[in-house]
């Protein structure tokens, strides 16, 4: 098993993290929950040039595969590098999204990581699980696909990470049942200055997880609260107003 602290980025990214007091774990080795803006385009290029200008990137590729459930938003769970990582939402504050790492673990999985922490936070009671370990492909095969709730979507991901002060950030350019788009992410355990940065990049727009833009881009239905929202391709809400927006922002 790979210990929580790489859940952060990977191993490219964790001697920057673990340099800055802000963004390492707690006293008892805990991963501290991070504070997260991300906005999405067809062209993010400006922004790009301005993250540039702060910090030399990073740069990475990767295909990765996400478990979108019907029943939450809240839950972020891929499968990347033969590993599984799992997020959760656990508060929306100033505009920002608070996200909790759970869970990073490598396949084969245990029945009991299946039963206990996948399913449960993809808001689904677990299936019957006859075997006690399971490999990816009779996860994937086996468990996943005869969950009807559970959209497998295959990512293709070009990831540029910068740090820059307290915050971690990103540009990159997904790949996605045909469709190609570019997102920007600031994170932080520190709120304020998540929200320092992304005034200082001029980032404006709905806070959007990857979890809501898959859904709008396959045309899957976004859950808010309690209720469904209903989006069309184009990512507009019938009935309910989108997303909080960058507090001072009209985009």
């Amino acid at each position: 098993m790979i210990r929580l602290h790489w859940i952060l980025t990977g191993p490219t990214f964790v001697q920057f993290r673990l340099s800055c007091p802000k963004l390492r774990e707690d006293l008892h080795g805990r991963i501290r929950p991070r504070y997260e803006f991300r906005i999405w385009g067809e062209s993010l290029a400006t922004t790009q040039e301005k993250l540039e200008r702060l910090a030399l990137p990073k740069k990475t590729a990767s295909q990765e595969t996400y478990l979108i459930s019907a029943l939450t938003d809240k839950c972020n769970a891929k499968i990347r590098a033969a590993l599984i990582d799992v997020k959760v939402l656990v508060n929306e504050s100033q505009g920002l999204e608070q996200w909790k790492p759970i869970l990073k673990e490598g396949f084969p999985l245990e029945r009991s990581v299946i039963a206990t922490q996948v399913f449960p936070n993809l808001g689904l009671s677990p299936p019957a699980l006859g075997r006690s370990i399971y490999t990816l492909s009779e996860f994937l095969g086996d468990v996943v696909r005869a969950e009807p709730r559970i959209t497998i979507v295959d990512v293709s991901k070009t990831r540029y990470q910068y740090g820059i002060r307290e915050c971690a950030a990103e540009f990159a350019q997904i790949t996605l049942d045909g469709l190609s788009r570019e997102t920007v992410a600031v994170e932080s355990v520190d709120p304020e200055a998540v929200l320092q940065l992304i005034r200082e990049l001029s980032i404006s727009g709905a806070n959007t997880s990857y979890i809501r833009e898959i859904k709008r881009l396959l045309g899957l239905r976004a859950v808010r609260g309690r209720g469904i929202l209903n989006r069309d391709r184009f990512g507009q809400p019938h009935g309910e107003r989108d997303r909080a927006q960058i507090p001072g922002s009209r985009g």
